[in-house]
């Protein structure tokens, strides 16, 4: 997600490959232009279980099962109720899809899960139970990385990637990597 334990962990990571990255941070709750920075999500578990106890859903299996800055929640609750939490996509019935309007609504979150849709459409219980233990905190920092290399010229290009999307390699952390490594290759050229 935008904001947590992961985020920062990958960008400790990508400025030690590359001497010269700087983390940048700014406080949670800080207004950007037309954003207010999101607050500092961290999900410890997020399970959702049949009544029989199997496991349907496990944040620890795969992040994306999770909808990223899901509030915490505990308790029994119908199909019909659960049904409001899922997301799935029929067209691509074994996947399992990246939730992420929390992350762009951060002050109206949602709990959720999502699931393959073929395992959606075979729920069969009257009654699930759902464990998301998480946590917002407003006291942390939205963290990024740059890399810099001056050249002679006064024109600036700025390449760019991102972390905020969990489990997916092609969706951000490749252009991350590429435009690091785009800059990497550039020291010691004017």
């Amino acid at each position: 997600c935008h904001c947590g334990p992961e985020m920062e962990m990958a960008y400790e990571y990508l400025t030690q490959f590359y001497d010269g990255a700087r983390i940048i941070a700014y406080p949670c709750g800080e207004e950007i232009f037309h954003w207010k920075l999101p607050p500092y999500w961290e999900c410890n578990k997020a399970v959702l279980k049949d009544s029989k106890g199997n496991i349907i859903a496990d944040k620890s299996r795969n992040n994306l099962e999770v909808f990223s800055y899901s509030p915490p929640f505990k308790g029994s609750v119908s199909k019909s109720e659960l049904e409001k939490h899922l997301i799935s996509d029929p067209n691509r019935p074994e996947a399992v899809i990246f939730h992420f309007r929390n992350q762009y609504r951060h002050w109206q979150t949602e709990w959720g899960f999502s699931i393959p849709h073929n395992v959606r459409k075979d729920l069969s219980d009257e009654t699930y139970y759902v464990e998301i233990e998480s946590s917002f905190d407003n006291s942390k920092n939205v963290i990024q990385a740059d890399y810099h290399h001056q050249g002679e010229r006064k024109e600036e290009f700025l390449f760019m990637g991102h972390f905020d999307h969990p489990s997916m390699v092609n969706d951000g952390l490749a252009g991350c990597l590429a435009a690091f490594e785009v800059i990497k290759r550039l020291k010691g050229k004017k």
